[in-house]
């Protein structure tokens, strides 16, 4: 019975390791699809941010709303993937889009 325990908090305490472990390096993105009518709006990237389960402080957010317009103007049919910094190029950027 005292070993059953010890294998079960132990496996309890491996698989909770390797859930943060993966949770860290997730491979998240932020995915806005330009709408077919109209331009993006910051409701679009507010919706974007909340699926990706990514968090964007306010200047963040502008910044991926502007590129999103500039980009569905140029390609209404486009679909937009922007990454958090840890995964982004070039550190110089708070975001980068693809």
């Amino acid at each position: 019975m005292k070993l059953e325990r010890i294998a079960a908090v132990a496996l309890v305490l491996l698989g909770t390791g390797l859930c943060a472990e993966a949770r860290d390096h997730a491979d998240r993105k932020i995915v806005i699809a330009c709408p077919p009518t109209r331009a993006p709006m910051m409701a679009d990237v507010v919706t974007a941010i909340e699926f990706s389960d990514y968090d964007a402080s306010p200047s963040v957010r502008r910044e991926i709303l502007a590129r999103a317009r500039e980009a569905c103007a140029a390609r209404p049919d486009a679909v937009l993937s922007f990454a958090p910094p840890e995964r982004s190029q070039s550190g110089d950027s708070q975001l980068a889009s693809k």
